[in-house]
């Protein structure tokens, strides 16, 4: 799986963004689409499956939905980056807590050879539970978020060379800003970079038109 890099063409989606932050993605989410419109709406879906459903058959999409995203992990040395994944939108005590992005990064190590592996670091903590943002008609802001978060604050020397945040996908842009500008403020002399398994991108004008109502 390729991985692309936000840019000039790209960026105006993603509006909490500017030019400044280098983020990379591997696939396209579609907006307010179902699980049949694409192979990535269907895996990202799965792998946002509520923990509640831990006893259900289907909570085995989610299962696979974490290997499939840490295999586009494989054929790329990791080793230079330590990755900070965003915290779910539930605290770590609240028992709908996701761990989701963790298992994705714990499975992709297990796939790379010892060189290329990346530094987990699970350092940002959600003070606070709330609804998830694809799940709510008003997203919060960066700065919202940021009060939200606690960094544990960690020696620089414990990180390597640059930094990851990691996230499922890319929306406005408002949880990877806002978790760049807390460790920006502890750790300003970092590089920090963005990566995210898909960016949000909405239907074209066409499929609105296909789907009206037959007396339109």
């Amino acid at each position: 799986m390729k991985l692309n890099r936000i840019d000039c063409s790209s960026i105006n989606n993603h509006i909490e963004l500017d030019e400044s932050d280098i983020c990379l993605y591997w696939c396209e989410y579609t907006a307010r689409q179902g699980y049949d419109y694409s192979p990535t709406n269907q895996l990202i879906l799965n792998l946002k499956k509520s923990v509640s459903l831990k006893a259900h058959e289907q909570y085995s999409y989610k299962i696979q939905a974490i290997k499939t995203c840490a295999s586009y992990f494989q054929y790329i040395d990791w080793s230079p980056f330590s990755i900070i994944p965003i915290p779910p939108s539930k605290k770590r005590t609240d028992p709908l807590y996701d761990d989701r992005l963790i298992r994705v990064l714990n499975s992709a190590n297990e796939l790379l050879p010892l060189k290329f592996r990346f530094d987990i670091k699970d350092i940002v903590i959600q003070n606070e539970s709330y609804e998830p943002s694809h799940h709510s008609s008003k997203r919060p802001s960066c700065q919202e978020l940021k009060t939200r978060y606690q960094l544990e604050k960690i020696n620089i020397n414990h990180f390597r060379n640059k930094i990851v945040i990691f996230d499922d996908v890319l929306t406005m842009g408002s949880h990877f800003k806002a978790v760049k500008s807390l460790l920006q403020d502890t750790y300003p002399d970092k590089k920090i970079y963005g990566l995210f398994i898909a960016r949000s991108i909405y239907p074209p004008i066409s499929d609105y038109f296909e789907n009206l109502p037959e007396q339109y």
